[in-house]
């Protein structure tokens, strides 16, 4: 090479360098920890924002219910206020004509039964008999003893007393008030009852979720609440679930197979529960526990969200995350290779 040549090439512009081969190996190196990272980010991420959701479903439920709780009886309160004031049915009462009490209240019955829930309907005597006089729903079972709290308790106020309380046949929200004469005698009691059931189907309309009654074995005892037959599909095994019955749902894909064994932490306040999959959707799952009128433990409410469209959302992101992670390994690879060819060229 004479000095000229040598001139010529010194002189000659370089063209682009290209990283080495341990240049591309960071760069996939870095690729892949960045996809990893952002996958398991998405995968935290599902997780963390579904056991939020299934917690705070839970707990506006219970807010739900209990707020329901605070208004229904105000409502039955008015109703029996009305019924308290129609002349036809203290006449009635008081002249212990029960055949005319119930075909003059047997129409309001099946109004409020449509309107309000009602299930049940009472008309009890004074202590100390303390009896049933006339069961509008049911006129043919009479002079049983009446010994429930609710009733105690407007026995001794002489006012309204409401709670909740099984009875002979169902699990009610009930009301009692006495009723008098024109002379302000004592007649008896007048009460109403509103299946718990009602309060779940408002509380579907309003947060648009499932729900389920699930109530104590033992104190279903001798008890056979009305909504037990309709409730659709198999009850779960004894061996599992030796505490519960449920005895309502909202839905027949609500399952006592959704939640584990009875447990203390369910007994005291609302739980959330691992998510179920259903038919190719997800569910957040959860418990809050119902207590009667003596406030004694008596079943849990389970609350069944769907979270289907949120999971396919992070879904989404987790699968751009991936397709972000093969793409820079591809690239990666033929950078690679062509680094690899133009060092093999180099040394020819």
């Amino acid at each position: 090479m004479d000095e000229r040549t040598a001139h010529s090439e010194a002189d000659t512009p370089a063209g682009p360098r290209w990283p080495g081969i341990t240049g591309y190996l960071t760069l996939l190196v870095v690729g892949v920890l960045v996809g990893a990272i952002l996958i398991t980010l998405a995968r935290r991420t599902e997780t963390t924002v579904i056991d939020h959701i299934g917690t705070q479903v839970v707990s506006d439920a219970m807010r739900s219910y209990a707020d329901l709780e605070r208004r229904e009886p105000l409502r039955l309160e008015a109703v029996l206020d009305s019924l308290m004031a129609r002349d036809d049915l203290r006449d009635s009462f008081a002249r212990r004509d029960r055949q005319g009490l119930h075909d003059a209240v047997r129409a309001d019955f099946e109004r409020l039964t449509k309107r309000f829930g009602v299930t049940r309907m009472y008309f009890s005597l004074p202590e100390p008999e303390s009896t049933v006089f006339l069961r509008v729903h049911a006129p043919e079972k009479f002079g049983d003893s009446v010994t429930r709290s609710t009733h105690r308790a407007a026995v001794r106020t002489k006012y309204f007393a409401s709670g909740k309380e099984f009875g002979v046949d169902e699990f009610a929200l009930r009301v009692v008030h006495p009723f008098y004469g024109a002379e302000g005698d004592l007649l008896g009691y007048i009460e109403v009852g509103q299946g718990v059931e009602h309060l779940l189907d408002s509380m579907k309309i309003s947060l648009g979720d499932d729900y389920g009654l699930a109530l104590d074995r033992e104190l279903l005892a001798g008890v056979v609440p009305p909504g037990t037959a309709d409730v659709p599909g198999d009850q779960p095994d004894e061996s599992r679930h030796p505490d519960l019955v449920l005895t309502y749902a909202t839905s027949p894909a609500v399952d006592l197979d959704d939640m584990p064994a009875l447990s203390r932490s369910m007994k005291d306040g609302p739980v959330a529960l691992p998510p179920v999959h259903s038919e190719g959707r997800l569910f957040t799952v959860g418990t809050f526990p119902l207590h009667d009128a003596d406030q004694r433990f008596i079943g849990v409410v389970l609350v069944r969200h769907e979270v289907s469209a949120l999971a396919r959302e992070i879904g989404t992101i987790r699968g751009l995350a991936m397709a972000e992670l093969a793409g820079l390994s591809v690239v990666s690879l033929v950078l690679l290779s062509l680094a690899a060819g133009r060092r093999r060229m180099g040394r020819t």
